[in-house]
């Protein structure tokens, strides 16, 4: 098999400890510079090639790509698109919901304007000229204070919202309505608007400023906001968008203090001016939709994020899409509209594979804003309550919390799939992939090792999982062994155990450590998405074990001395797996019951993990693992041995493929 057995990668110590940017990690691994090979980048020139699928409910680029229209027309329609549909001739109107694709989508149409005609670059140009058109600030209010709780002990977060979400209307009717003349008392309003994308496509100006120490907020009241008001007249809406985003602006960067409590950041480069953003837009006017999206440019030429009326998430929306901002800051650079000198997003993008990382890292990300923080992540307006210390939770605050897993199901419950897989701008799966972004940030022993991967991918033109495979590198770890120590920690989900292994210590059997994660949520908030969520392939528990990704599940019949299950097939893409609890019907005392046969293609490694039985223990034992095996591979022989316990076989392709569309085009077959 291609990878070293995880009894002897995943028990290895590192050379060197140190205290970690968040308080009970693992250990901090030593790290050393690995330059990417050019074997790498040329994968990633190879990948960027190819012109993106934005769906098939667009028009305009796959119009141009079967050369019905010119780079001209392709340019102009696919932005008109995005801010003045009435522009574009009826056939080539995308009727999707077009600002769910618009970053990437605007993008990739701004790269190619350097094709088009010297008229169409500088009508481009313009657009960008406007787009960093600065918004006047004369006032700036204070960052918000961290509240803190009525108890100083955190309390352990679980997912008690399920799979439901928060409708766009619960935060409003948590508030008291006020008079929709809020306008004329809100200091932050006048007559004259501050902005007005009319300068660009259609009118949508904005006569209501926010701003605070790194956001500008531009909004306009009775326009679907929460009309409620604290005692600065501001809309409680805008003023807890605004203290998220500073919340979460610390968090991305150097970490805030909250009186002696110092909460670390993750250190990631700074826009050099305020992000400003827009509270309702012409793209938001059109669709009339919940979705956020941030471009790389805006007002002052920082990274803008352009929001619906009514946003859903006030809270956990905005940290999302802030942290796309910080990820702009790596991997773009120069003019938006291209010579051949500069650059935006780089040619040899692949636009599927960067935004796989994009959506898992930002997930992750918005989750570490709140688990940073050992105060209560909600930040309260003196409007928002009578009372500014945290005392319980409330069904909207336990939502904002569990944003960033919401789509954990998604990913989990169709593992047989290449570990970076696609579907698609705004599709759910690579938001539900944050846990592949933890289990980096955990094995490296420090969360630096996601902004590194950032780093390297400016730094070098190369795939995001080829920059994840050359931090691991740099922290001593080889991605191919990884893979199927994170293959277990997700069935298990929970902090890494030890177990016997008979392959550890030269054949002699000696106990290692087990696969896991050490967040608290892994158990907790993921476990309980998992259990309600409805998913691809069912994750909730069953008479054998808690929620956990999807798995086939064989009750053994026995013929003799040897189970007979019949032929079963499974495909694997690269760093995909497949989870097969094997359940003796026998309840007979140990002893060799039987025998399974599995092949497998050389690229799959096998791994056995066995667990107590709920029948035998009284309660479901698992995620305790007993035993961790490593069987030979090619033709392997599994065997069932005693009836007391299950035993699972994780098989898992340990190659993988940076090439997002390549690899979810590599199937193995396991029989």
């Amino acid at each position: 098999m291609g990878a070293a057995p995880p009894s002897e990668a995943m028990s290895a110590k590192p050379s060197a400890a140190k205290a970690d940017d968040k308080p009970g990690s693992p250990a901090r691994r030593p790290f050393h510079e690995v330059k990417p090979s050019q074997s790498q980048i040329r994968a990633a020139r190879k990948a960027g090639s190819r012109v993106p699928d934005f769906g098939s409910k667009e028009k305009v680029v796959r119009g141009w790509r079967k050369h019905q229209l010119t780079v001209d027309q392709m340019v102009r329609y696919g932005i008109n698109s995005v801010f003045d549909p009435g522009a574009v001739p009826k056939t080539w109107r995308t009727s999707a919901s077009i600002q769910e694709i618009a970053p990437l989508y605007l993008t990739y149409l701004f790269q190619q304007a350097h094709k088009a005609s010297p008229e169409t670059q500088s009508w481009a140009k313009r657009i960008q000229a406007s787009l960093e058109r600065p918004v006047q600030v004369t006032t700036v209010h204070p960052n918000y204070v961290p509240i803190k709780p009525a108890s100083t002990t955190k309390k352990s977060f679980r997912d008690t919202a399920g799979a439901s979400s928060v409708g766009s209307r619960s935060l409003q009717s948590s508030l008291s309505a006020v008079s929709t003349a809020a306008e004329s008392t809100d200091p932050g309003c006048r007559s004259e608007s501050y902005y007005d994308t009319g300068t660009l496509f259609v009118s949508h100006p904005y006569y209501c400023l926010y701003a605070t120490e790194h956001i500008v907020l531009l909004y306009n009241h009775n326009q679907g906001l929460p009309e409620s008001s604290g005692a600065n007249g501001v809309p409680t809406a805008i003023v807890e968008m605004a203290n998220a985003a500073e919340e979460a602006y610390a968090i991305y960067t150097s970490g805030e203090q909250v009186g002696s409590v110092s909460i670390p950041g993750l250190g990631y480069k700074e826009p050099s001016g305020r992000v400003t953003i827009y509270i309702g837009d012409v793209a938001h006017d059109l669709a009339g939709d919940a979705a956020g999206f941030t471009l790389p440019v805006g007002p002052g030429g920082q990274p803008s994020i352009w929001m619906p009326q009514d946003p859903i998430d006030y809270d956990a929306l905005v940290r999302h899409e802030l942290f796309h901002a910080f990820q702009y800051q790596y991997v773009t650079a120069g003019d938006i509209v291209w010579d051949s000198a500069t650059q935006w997003f780089r040619d040899d993008f692949d636009f599927a594979a960067l935004n796989w990382w994009m959506e898992s890292t930002a997930q992750w990300a918005t989750g570490q804003s709140y688990t940073r923080d050992p105060y209560w992540p909600l930040s309260y307006d003196p409007g928002w309550s009578s009372n500014n210390v945290w005392t319980s939770e409330s069904s909207y605050q336990t939502a904002q919390r569990s944003y960033y897993l919401s789509a954990v199901g998604d990913f989990l419950s169709e593992p047989e799939r290449a570990l970076n897989a696609w579907d698609g701008l705004s599709a759910s799966r690579q938001y539900g992939e944050f846990p592949f972004v933890e289990y980096l940030s955990e094995r490296a022993g420090t969360a630096d090792a996601v902004r590194k991967t950032w780093e390297t991918m400016g730094d070098n033109t190369i795939l995001p999982l080829d920059a994840v495979s050359t931090v691991f590198a740099g922290y001593g770890l080889d991605l191919h062994d990884e893979l199927m120590g994170f293959a277990i920690a997700n069935y298990r989900l929970s902090t890494p155990g030890t177990a016997w292994s008979q392959q550890a210590n030269s054949g002699k059997g000696a106990k290692v450590t087990v696969g896991g994660y050490s967040t608290a949520e892994a158990d907790g908030a993921w476990r309980d998405r998992l259990a309600t969520a409805n998913n691809t392939r069912p994750t909730a528990a069953d008479a054998n074990g808690p929620a956990r990704p999807a798995h086939k599940t064989y009750d053994l019949a026995w013929s003799g001395s040897a189970a007979s299950t019949g032929t079963q097939y499974a495909s694997l893409q690269p760093g995909g797996t497949l989870y097969a609890d094997l359940v003796p019907k026998d309840t007979g005392a140990s002893g060799q019951l039987g025998l399974l046969t599995v092949q497998v293609p050389a690229e799959v490694s096998a791994a056995l993990i066995k667990w107590p039985r709920t029948s035998f223990t009284g309660g479901i034992q698992y995620p305790t693992v007993t035993q961790l095996d490593r069987p030979d591979s090619g033709t392997i022989s599994v065997p069932i041995d005693d009836a007391r316990f299950i035993e699972t076989l994780v098989l898992t392709r340990t190659d993988f493929n940076a090439d997002s569309t390549a690899a979810m085009g590599d199937t193995e077959t396991v029989s």
